[in-house]
């Protein structure tokens, strides 16, 4: 067993339970890490880190799956965004899982009273009245006179050419 391998006890469908080890991924493995996710292909992506046969993945429950499935991304993602940062084709495999991450971060973010940002400091009292808007000088200013007519007024537009007189 390696220092970084970490150990899961996980549940077969036949109610046998065993230990699996979870590996942190070759460079090789981080590829086919990478199209896994990128083809949105849990079962293989768990079996590359778990170093089990693909059949061996529908031997376990549906919660020992889950289980191995967010560990296995947990260890392993990190290395594959690195990776991605020098290699532009596995940067756009893992683009779509990377917004993926984002919306659910934001979305739990809203939906458990929490921030996911720190909040803006409070508004400061105003230290005078001319650091006050009135009502005047935030409501719609009516037209000035100008002293020339209005460009629609001359019969000429803002693209128009200038008529010659």
């Amino acid at each position: 067993m390696l220092a970084d391998t970490t150990i899961i006890q996980i549940t077969h469908t036949d109610g046998k339970t065993a230990s699996v080890e979870l590996h942190p991924l070759s460079i090789r493995q981080l590829y086919k890490f990478i199209n896994a996710i990128g083809d949105g292909d849990a079962p293989a992506l768990v079996a590359i880190c778990a170093r089990k046969s693909i059949e061996w993945i529908d031997t376990l429950t549906l919660d020992s799956f889950a289980q191995l499935s967010k560990k296995a991304t947990e260890i392993n993602f990190p290395k594959a965004v690195t990776l991605a940062q020098t290699d532009p084709v596995a940067a756009t495999r893992l683009a779509p899982h990377i917004i993926r991450k984002m919306d659910a971060a934001k979305y739990h973010g809203r939906n458990s009273g929490g921030s996911l940002t720190p909040p803006l400091p409070a508004p400061q009292p105003a230290a005078s009245a001319e650091a006050t808007p009135s009502a005047s000088s935030t409501s719609p200013q009516p037209p000035s006179n100008a002293s020339s007519p209005p460009a629609s007024d001359s019969g000429q537009g803002i693209n128009s050419p200038p008529s010659t007189p």
